[in-house]
This record gives C-alpha cells, sequence and structure tokens, in this order.
C-alpha cells in the first residue's frame, strides 16, 4: 500500500489502473481480505466506479471485507464520476430558462425523482437551492409546509420548485398539477410567491407557470416580487 501512493503521488492518477485507485480509496485493510482483493472483488461485482456510484452503499458491505463506513467512503469518492461541472448559472433569475440553468446540474443523471427549491431574493437573486425530497412528487411532499420552512429562514421573496422525470418525458402528471396548486396557494398566504415549478426531462423541460398554473413570467417583476400580472394566454411547454 504505500509503494502505491508513492507511486500515485509521484505520477498522479493517468498512470493508475482502476483497480489501483480503488485499493487506495479503501486504505489498510485486516483480517484474510487485503485491500487488493477488495478492490478486485468490487469490479467484477459491479463494473467500474460509475456502476459503483449507481448501486445503493448497502450493497456495498456484501463484499467480504468492506464494513459500513469503508463503503461509504468508497461509494461517495464514486459518486464523484457521476457530478456534473457546475454552471453557476445567471446572478438574477428572470424567466423559466434562468432557474432552469441553475437547477439542471443538480438533476442530470438521476435515476429516481428528486424535488429541488431555488429560493428567491426580492431581486430574484438566488439565495439558495435545496433538496426537499427524493421519490414522485405526489408520494414524498405531503405536506406543502415544508416547502416553505427554507423561505421563510432565508426570508426568501419567491421560490421556484423544479423535480425530475426519470422517463425523460417532462410532461406534467395530474399529481404535478394538483402539487403546484397546493403549493401556490399556501404560498399566497405566507406571502412567498410560487414563481413556477419546472420539470426537466433529459434534453428539455416544461413550466407550469407557461402552462398557465402560476402567473406567467413578466421579467422582475409579477412572479418574483409578487406583482399584479396583466392577463395572458400565453400557455405551453418549454423548450419541447
Amino acid at each position: 500500500m504505500h509503494g502505491q501512493r508513492e507511486h500515485y503521488t509521484l505520477n498522479g492518477p493517468r498512470t493508475s489502473s482502476e483497480l489501483e485507485l480503488l485499493s487506495l480509496i479503501i486504505g489498510t485493510a485486516s483480517g484474510p481480505y487485503g485491500t487488493r482483493r477488495i478492490a478486485l472483488e468490487l469490479l467484477q461485482r459491479f463494473g467500474g466506479a460509475r456502476q459503483i456510484a449507481q448501486v445503493p452503499v448497502r450493497a456495498l458491505t456484501q463484499v467480504p471485507g468492506l464494513g459500513p463506513a469503508r463503503a461509504v467512503r468508497v461509494h461517495a469518492a464514486c459518486a464523484l464520476t457521476l457530478v456534473p461541472p457546475r454552471d453557476p448559472g445567471p446572478e438574477q433569475i428572470t424567466c423559466p430558462q434562468d432557474a432552469e440553468r441553475w437547477i439542471r446540474p443538480a438533476l442530470n443523471a438521476r435515476r429516481q425523482e428528486h424535488l429541488y427549491g431555488l429560493y428567491l431574493s426580492t431581486s430574484g437573486r438566488p439565495l439558495a437551492l435545496e433538496a426537499l425530497s427524493t421519490g414522485s412528487v405526489d408520494r414524498t411532499l405531503v405536506d406543502p409546509r415544508e416547502v416553505f420552512r427554507p423561505a421563510l429562514m432565508l426570508g426568501a421573496r419567491s421560490l421556484v420548485l423544479a423535480h425530475n422525470h426519470p422517463s425523460g418525458d417532462p410532461r406534467p402528471s395530474p399529481e404535478d398539477r394538483a402539487v403546484t396548486r397546493r403549493v401556490g396557494e399556501l404560498g399566497r398566504r405566507l406571502g412567498v410567491q410560487l414563481a413556477d415549478h419546472l420539470i426537466l426531462g433529459s434534453r428539455s423541460f416544461c413550466s407550469l407557470a407557461e402552462m398557465g398554473l402560476l402567473p406567467a413570467w413578466t421579467g422582475n417583476k409579477s412572479a418574483l416580487t409578487g406583482e399584479p400580472d396583466a392577463p395572458t394566454d400565453n400557455a405551453g411547454h418549454l423548450g419541447l
């Protein structure tokens, strides 16, 4: 193991095999199962690092010699291969496209539905992007008040909900529409505007505000500041 560390320090990752890199992540191992043997078993069972990152941590603990703490470390290191480069996005959110740029990196390549909230200041500047739940929206968003807890803590004036459809089709389900109406209504009572609910597919997205379920975006006004909207008949999908 010491020789592997020295080799990595001098030459970096390019001259190391995936087996050697996994061995370094695992660290030292005691008992009958050596570090290299554990790494080899991981590769044989699951494939490369990207495949390891996509199985539950508990599956890794079934490999002899790999305990819970070490399994978490291996899984987290492999999960880095799935994290896309972060686009900081625009400094001010004024339309669904701006919001989608902020949220897309967090939802790309997800195999389950994840619900996020992008919380905005009065001027439409992002304050925080918060993970709210995992699973289908209608099953996990039991109490819409949980959506507004971060908004009240941050002093947010508005927010954009977003979740992904792992199928790749961003068209909203009846449950997506129902959740949007419930959260929008509670937001009006709390004084925090639900500016939009975005549904992200693999290559496109849908804005429920643009579909008419919420006040239409009109620059920095209306959806962001709560000022009255002019009537609009503009409804449809974005990017479809």
